[in-house]
């Protein structure tokens, strides 16, 4: 079977399940970003544009659609939460950071659930596949208890292969966590 062939089986496998995802990421290499502390745990695995295109043709979204997607810098995500303090989030206050020159900075937020809504909105996508994709995302606020966890995609609104770092604002029961996950990349 040629390498391209694979590929195509790959990325077909990708679209009928989201557990494969995670696996199958890995083992293409994609590269993992790891945060842990306090018993929290974050981490993000870069999906390629193809591997995210390829998800969301699945799920009833047309080609140029999903290309939409998969050049927005998509990642999964998990988070865990095995201490032993209530843990809650919100990605509104989280920031894309990126160098402009060595000077100056830029800082943008996350691409939300809410961001997503309004743009299928403008673009008339059909209700099953926006309501899909929102449940594919990260939740944009949410609370943990102890040994609590979930994962999904997430969306940082950067071309493939671009760096950023990522600002992580965290509340531990109520403290306020904040911490910068370093030079996390794009996928190609």
């Amino acid at each position: 079977m040629s390498l391209c062939m694979k590929k195509i089986v790959l990325y077909m496998v990708l679209i009928f399940t989201a557990s494969t995802l995670y696996a199958d990421v890995n083992d293409n290499d994609g590269k993992v970003w790891l945060w842990e502390e306090h018993g929290v745990s974050l981490k993000f695995t870069q999906l390629t544009p193809l591997q995210s295109e390829a998800f969301f043709i699945g799920r009833g979204f047309s080609a140029e659609n999903a290309a939409v997607v998969g050049s927005s810098c998509m990642f999964q995500g998990i988070f865990r939460n095995d201490g032993a303090k209530t843990v809650e989030y919100n990605l509104t206050e989280w920031k894309v950071i990126q160098q402009q020159n060595l000077q100056s900075q830029y800082s943008k937020q996350i691409l939300v659930r809410n961001y997503w809504d309004k743009k299928w909105d403008l673009l008339d996508i059909p209700d099953s596949p926006k309501i899909a994709f929102r449940w594919s995302l990260i939740p944009t606020q949410q609370q943990f208890e102890p040994e609590d966890y979930n994962w999904g995609m997430i969306s940082f609104g950067l071309q493939p292969s671009e760096s950023f770092d990522l600002d992580v604002t965290l509340y531990l029961n109520g403290s306020k966590l904040q911490t910068t996950i370093l030079a996390m990349e794009c996928a190609k």
